[in-house]
């Protein structure tokens, strides 16, 4: 029962996933607790988070 809910939540975080095209380098642009944006790459370096302001 764990597990599934560990994939529930992954489900709904990566639904809120757009692709969008930075710098030549295909990221994904993740919105995250606090109102706070991540860009990161596709192999998971974090680019740049965004504050609530920022955006």
């Amino acid at each position: 029962m764990k597990s599934y809910l560990f994939l529930l939540f992954l489900t709904v975080n990566f639904s809120s996933l757009s692709a969008q095209s930075y710098d030549n380098t295909v990221i994904l642009d993740m919105q995250i607790a606090g109102g706070k944006t991540t860009m990161i790459d596709y192999n998971g370096k974090v680019i740049k988070v965004f504050s609530a302001e920022e955006k």
